[in-house]
């Protein structure tokens, strides 16, 4: 690189999704200036090109997303920003996604970012320079929603919600914690103890709540000591959560774990401890994935419609994509209560 010259540097580890006119806001130019400056239409002042590179350097810019969200030429091609692709969760839901967008000539990008803040942003950023006619999410829920509107592409959020400016296909997570928790009061149970991933996410909240709502309803007071955080979602987690519950002498008759995945390696650790759901110890899960079915003893569970999840929201992607004045679309299901031999 000879003296004096500027390198544009297409991602940077921390930096948000930068727009001409962000540049030209801190450069102090005009707009047009950093357009013409970028590719060279138009005459500019070697100092003024110099403040507007700089700029771009420092901030980070990708001048292909900008071209990207001029472009007029679609590539029929649809990222996926998943969180966990060995989650039979997230699976079922791409597999839908996948399905039916194959049906409708499109392609799809998956990127799975392990709930890694800084590697969903790379992702993002890499997708859109890649082409892709929007995008369906189901992120990491960690990073801020403006850093998702600043894509030039339309969006639609599957499970995962931040902010309220997109569509979304959800469901009422709320009422699936309080199914679940009424199901086990309704048993018997009077010390349920409840495993859920990071609270930091809106899924994670609204399921505690829905546990909390029930309790009160049933007039159980609220205990935080049967309440463990488990990260990352995993067997291995679930195991360690019902563990740490007897490490610390927490006394519980039932586990209602906020992922299947939980609820497996709380199951597994029970019957290391040759304890046998659903006594002395009841059991309940979320999601509905295919191993709870085919486990034994086979868990009771709170189902998500993943299929229709995946299909629906590739649907309102298309309709935005082909500008249809449906507008935002946000569309919440009910979880319903599956129950097997563990409660």
């Amino acid at each position: 690189m000879h003296d004096g010259e500027k390198k544009i540097v297409s991602i940077k580890e921390n930096a948000d999704l930068v727009t001409i006119k962000d540049i030209a806001k801190k450069a102090n130019v005009a707009p047009s200036t950093v357009s013409n400056v970028l590719n060279n239409t138009k005459y500019v002042t070697e100092d003024i090109r110099e403040r507007v590179l700089s700029v771009v350097d420092e901030l980070g810019y990708s001048p292909n997303l900008i071209a990207r969200s001029l472009k007029t030429k679609q590539t029929n091609t649809i990222g996926v920003i998943v969180p966990d692709l060995t989650n039979a969760f997230f699976i079922e839901i791409v597999n839908a996604i996948e399905a039916y967008l194959y049906e409708k000539n499109y392609s799809i990008l998956v990127c799975c970012t392990r709930e890694n803040k800084q590697k969903e942003k790379k992702y993002l950023l890499s997708l859109v320079q890649k082409g892709i006619d929007g995008l369906l999410f189901l992120g990491t829920g960690l990073n801020p929603s403006h850093l998702l509107a600043k894509l030039p592409i339309p969006i639609v959020l599957i499970d995962r919600m931040i902010g309220n400016q997109f569509s979304s296909v959800s469901i009422d997570n709320e009422l699936g914690g309080y199914l679940g928790t009424k199901h086990l009061l309704e048993r018997g149970a009077k010390r349920i103890s409840f495993l859920l991933g990071p609270l930091v996410l809106k899924t994670n909240m609204d399921r505690l709540q829905g546990y909390q709502r029930a309790l009160a309803e049933n007039g159980v007071i609220y205990d935080s000591t049967l309440i463990v955080q488990c990260e990352p979602v995993t067997y291995e987690s679930g195991w360690e959560a019902v563990e740490k519950l007897d490490m610390d002498g927490v006394e519980y008759d039932a586990v209602f774990a906020a992922s299947d995945f939980l609820a497996v390696g709380a199951l597994r650790y029970l019957l290391h401890k040759n304890i046998r759901a659903p006594a002395p110890v009841k059991l309940v899960g979320f999601d509905g994935i295919p191993i709870t079915e085919i486990f034994t003893p086979a868990i009771t569970t709170v189902n998500q419609p993943k299929r229709k999840m995946g299909e629906r929201a590739a649907q309102i992607l298309i309709k935005m994509m082909k500008k249809d004045p449906e507008g935002r679309v946000n569309e919440v299901y009910e979880p319903n209560l599956i129950v097997r031999d563990t409660s």
